[in-house]
């Protein structure tokens, strides 16, 4: 979903709407590091690393100073993007911190 604003943020650079390309790149990548715990049998890791990355690419992309401007530019996809973030962000974040863990993970092999 992140990757989806790369077109638009390569045409308006300039602009504070768009989020830059290096940190759509950055973002995607964490967020896709994410989902790979989640498949690879780490659910709740991988929820948490997703909450904490969609946490910081709001503080970093998703807010503005105003929301008039996004509804002047008549393109929802970056207030969308934004919003499905914060989306993705309490899900996950409420599965990492409301779930508790087997006692298999939590117990120390020596």
């Amino acid at each position: 979903m992140v990757l989806s604003q790369l077109p638009a943020s390569k045409k308006h650079y300039t602009s504070k709407l768009f989020p830059k390309p290096w940190a759509v790149f950055f973002f995607s990548s964490t967020l896709a590091v994410g989902g790979w715990m989640t498949y690879d049998h780490a659910p709740i890791d991988g929820a948490g690393t997703t909450a904490a990355w969609s946490i910081l690419y709001l503080m970093v992309n998703g807010t503005t100073k105003s929301l008039k401007p996004l509804f002047k530019l008549r393109n929802p996809v970056p207030l969308g993007v934004a919003s499905l973030t914060a989306v993705n962000a309490i899900t996950h974040g409420y599965y990492y911190f409301n779930t508790s863990r087997p006692k298999e993970e939590t117990e120390v092999r020596l």
